[in-house]
Parts: C-alpha cells; sequence; structure tokens
C-alpha cells in the first residue's frame, strides 16, 4: 500500500479533503484569476467557512413540516 488514505475514511483525511475542495470550488468559481487583497481573501474565506459549517450533520425531528437539524456550526459556537 502507497503512503495513500482512503477517500472517504474520517480518520485518513477523507472529511477535510472533502471540505478543502468545497472551499476551492467556491474559490475558483468566485474569484475566478482576480487577484484579490488580504481583506478580500479574509472576507470571502469567513464567508465560505459559516456556509459549510451550517451544513446539517444529522436530522433531530422526523416531522416533515418542522425539519430541524444539527449543524456543525452548534458545535463551533458552544450551542
Amino acid at each position: 500500500m502507497t503512503g495513500d488514505s482512503p477517500p472517504h475514511g474520517p480518520r485518513f483525511g477523507g472529511l477535510w479533503e472533502a471540505a478543502l475542495k468545497s472551499m476551492a470550488y467556491y474559490l475558483l468559481r468566485t474569484m475566478g484569476a482576480q487577484i484579490a487583497t488580504y481583506e478580500e481573501l479574509f472576507t470571502f474565506l469567513a464567508e465560505r467557512d459559516a456556509c459549510l459549517n451550517s451544513r446539517p450533520l444529522c436530522a433531530l425531528s422526523n416531522d416533515p413540516l418542522n425539519p430541524t437539524y444539527l449543524p456543525l456550526g452548534n458545535f463551533l459556537n458552544g450551542e
């Protein structure tokens, strides 16, 4: 076996590699070839970080009329 990690193994970098792929995708789609200042890049990364941290981890409700979910951001904010 080479030094590569399994693509979907959570302890082998699969999750953070997927997060980096999402971040790179949005960065290329938004910025393209333009050069950003430090402030613009920092703002972009903070906004994308908030979007990625608001993704649902699991459903908290089985009610289709009132769907609630547990996002990663709740752990980061201490909620």
